[in-house]
């Protein structure tokens, strides 16, 4: 945990379709530790993907936010496949913002 790479990205989409979040590392996996997101354009179905896995499908109201937070990062349930992306899918083309912390595990070993 000491090597693993801690990341900080802001969300800012608006395109109905599949959004990259965080790139692929080229070694390791991502974990996210923590993710705020909020759809301010409109109702709007997310679908977020780690890899080839969707970690999962939520249908947000207008202006519902929508917070995860890892408080124990040794069992992180937000894992990633190894060498590959995390993604937000909308299904509108409404503005939808936030943020995410991560980590790239692996990435040094």
């Amino acid at each position: 945990m000491l090597t693993d790479r801690k990341g900080f990205v802001e969300i800012s989409l608006s395109a109905a379709e599949a959004g990259t979040v965080i790139s692929a590392p080229s070694k390791g996996h991502i974990e996210i530790d923590h993710l705020e997101v909020i759809p301010t354009g409109g109702a709007n179905t997310l679908t977020f993907t780690l890899g080839s896995s969707v970690a999962w499908t939520y249908a947000f109201d207008d202006n519902q936010g929508y917070v995860y937070d890892n408080t124990s990062p040794e069992r992180n349930t937000l894992t990633g496949d190894e060498a590959t992306a995390f993604t937000i899918t909308l299904s509108a083309a409404t503005a939808v913002t936030g943020f995410v912390l991560y980590r790239i595990v692996g990435e040094g070993q």
